[in-house]
Order: C-alpha cells, then structure tokens, then sequence
C-alpha cells in the first residue's frame, strides 16, 4: 500500500478506490433486485392471492348486482402492481446488463450460464413482450375465474385472456409459444418465471467476493488506517 501522509489523503483515497465503487455498483444491482424487484413481485403475488384468503372480497368479484366499486378499485390496484411489478423486472434486467458488460466471460461463467437458458425460455420471451403489449397496445386483458366453494375458502385464478393477447402482433415467436392455446395463469407464470430470476442473480451477486477480493482487501486496509487515525493509534 502506497505511503499516506494523512487523513485527508486517505478519504480522497477512498472515495475513488476500486473497492468502493465496485461496491457501490453491486449494492446498486443487489438494491434493484431485493428491494424493488422481489419486493414488486410479493406484492402483486399478494393481490393475486388475496381473492382466495377474503370471501368477502372474491364474493365482490363474483357478484354483478351490486355497485362495482370495490371490484374495479381492486381490479385497479391489480393492474398498479402488474405494470410496477414489469417494470422492475425491466430495470432489474438493464442493472444487470451494465454490471456484466463490466467483466470477462470467464468471471461470470456461472451466471451466464444460467443466464442463456432464461434468455432461451418461452416464458422469458412472454414477460419481456408483456411490458412491450402495455407500451404499445393497451391494458393487458385481465381477467378471472372465481369458483364458490362452502368448507373452504372461494378460489379465485387471475388470467389473461388468449385471444386478445394474440390480436397484439408484436409477440416474438417463443412468446406466441408460451401463450399457446390457453388463458395465461398470471399467479403460476409470475411463481415461475420469479424463480429462475431469483435463481440468476442470486448467482451474480454471489460472485463479488471472489472477484473484487483484491480490492476488498485493499480498501478494508486503508479503511484500518483512516479508523487508527481517527482513534489516536496512529499520530500524524
């Protein structure tokens, strides 16, 4: 470690040292996925589950003789939570790319591993389109199936309906995949495709002590020196 003279000159060290702004960046990317992405995502797996937990709410979204009000307040509240909950997953997605961008091909295998076989997935391809559908088509087609149940709680499946996702033509073909046939189960895709995210960047983040250990050790070691300093162990 290069000679240091004074506290001054360590803080103006540390403020531009390799370690910190690593750090920095990687606690932004970790940031992004913990607080806002995971965080979106409850959420809205939240609402998606709250008609199968509330009687009294499913029992809204069922009837059609009553005022809506309650029905088209969570129905919005709903739509809030898909557009932030795609978004985040968006931003999460850019975060990454500009921290990979950073680094060799070899440092990150693991992730980028696990990474081409997300990229390769139908589902992947639909939840990237889905947030395109919104921009530039129109309110996703939101739908549900309730079914009343007397000894347990009513069960309620939000869907988006088929065929108007098809009537979009932007879908790329692993999406058109994934739609298929059938009414897309939004709680099962969120469930699923949320796990191989989790699975990716849980795998990224991990990766930071191994390959910043260098520059760890060195901004931990003159931060013991700017401390000894500040504690009167190393007179100037």
């Amino acid at each position: 470690m290069p000679e240091i003279k004074g506290f001054d000159e360590i803080e103006a060290e540390l403020a531009s040292h390799p370690g910190k702004i690593a750090h920095d960046e990687w606690k932004n990317l970790a940031r992004t996925f913990y607080d806002i992405y995971q965080k979106n995502r409850k959420e809205l797996v939240g609402l998606f589950e709250e008609p199968s937990k509330n009687d009294e709410l499913s029992m809204e979204l069922f009837q059609n003789v009553r005022p809506q009000t309650i029905k088209e307040a969570y129905t919005n509240e709903v739509l809030r939570s898909l557009f932030n909950y795609l978004s985040s997953l968006s931003s999460l997605v850019d975060a990454g790319m500009r921290l990979e961008n950073k680094y060799s091909s070899d440092q990150l295998a693991s992730y980028q591993k696990q990474k081409l076989n997300i990229i390769n997935s139908d589902i992947n391809a639909f939840f990237g389109k889905l947030r395109n559908y919104i921009q530039h088509y129109g309110i996703p087609p939101l739908g549900w199936n309730i079914q009343l149940h007397e000894q347990t709680h009513n069960s309620c499946t939000y869907y988006l309906s088929n065929s108007k996702l098809l009537a979009w033509n932007g879908w790329n073909t692993k999406a058109k995949t994934y739609i298929g046939s059938q009414d897309i189960d939004l709680l099962k895709s969120v469930n699923e495709h949320g796990e191989m995210i989790d699975k990716i960047y849980n795998t990224l983040l991990s990766l930071f002590p191994a390959i910043h250990s260098t520059d760890t050790q060195a901004y931990n070691e003159l931060m013991h020196r700017r401390n000894d300093i500040l504690s009167g162990k190393i007179k100037l």
